[in-house]
């Protein structure tokens, strides 16, 4: 199978841009967020949240933003087409592509703050606001970009 990957040159401005957006995690401020980061807007729904487009390129090249009363906790971008039934070749692709973004993370971001080893790895940089993670579930890349409280909060229920 072969898996499309976003383009270095996006995912470095990606990084940069959630890096030096800082904004209070309002549903009321998140059309305006996507604007500020270049994403176009696909659909709203209702109190429930909005979609966004980056135009990635990607197979599905759509961000959820949900809202979770009037505000928003945590946005997950997917920065591959999903696998969802990977072979070794596709799974090997998805690993590089990782480490790929990891390395592109610690160029934008610098020395990242945690490194979640295992069968899905995660890496993760703290910032005043909010914590920027990628991972590898194993089916897809993600960027999960989160308030620190909401990302407190699921390290706590996961310990």
């Amino acid at each position: 199978m072969s898996v499309r990957v976003i383009a270095q040159d996006a995912l470095r401005a990606t990084l940069s841009a959630l890096d030096t957006v800082e904004w209070n995690w309002t549903a009321d401020e998140a059309p305006s967020l996507a604007q500020r980061l270049g994403w176009k807007l696909v659909e709203v729904i209702d109190d429930d949240g909005i979609v966004v487009t980056p135009e990635w390129g990607l197979t599905r090249d759509e961000v959820n933003i949900p809202y979770s009363n009037g505000k928003v906790d945590r946005i997950i971008m997917r920065i591959t087409d999903v696998a969802p039934d990977p072979d070794a070749e596709t799974a090997k692709v998805l690993q590089d592509t990782f480490v790929d973004a990891v390395a592109v993370g610690k160029e934008v971001l610098g020395p990242p703050d945690k490194n979640v080893p295992g069968p899905e790895p995660e890496v993760r940089w703290r910032r005043t606001q909010s914590t920027i993670a990628i991972s590898n579930t194993r089916l897809a890349i993600n960027i999960a970009w989160a308030r620190n409280e909401f990302q407190d909060m699921l390290d706590e229920l996961e310990d």
